[in-house]
């Protein structure tokens, strides 16, 4: 790495410096940055196994106090048997028979 030599490419620093880069110090540059680049990958990735793998341990031994943390992630509320038996279409309607037409009903007006 030259500051100002001729043989190589030329470039300037956030400083204003000319520098001349030969291929070899590009290449050296390039092989730095990648291993620090994927020794900070492989850390991050590290530390979000191990958050991940202690709240799952956690809700499995049923010691969170968040009902989004349970076994299957939700809590249900669910009626007496007469409302299972009335069926969905009670409780909601029944489809609109042009469906596309209510989506973008629905969802685009």
């Amino acid at each position: 790495l030259n500051q100002g030599s001729s043989g190589g490419r030329e470039v300037w620093d956030f400083k204003g410096k000319k520098w001349t880069l030969t291929d070899d110090d590009i290449d050296l540059a390039v092989l730095h940055w990648s291993k620090k680049v994927t020794s900070d990958l492989k850390e991050a990735l590290n530390i979000a196994k191990r958050a991940n793998n202690a709240k799952f341990m956690n809700r499995m031994k049923g010691e969170s106090e968040d009902p989004a943390d349970s076994k299957f992630g939700f809590t249900g509320a669910f009626g007496d048997l007469s409302k299972f038996h009335n069926g969905l279409t009670h409780h909601i309607g029944m489809p609109h028979p042009n469906v596309f037409k209510a989506m973008w009903r629905e969802h685009c007006q």
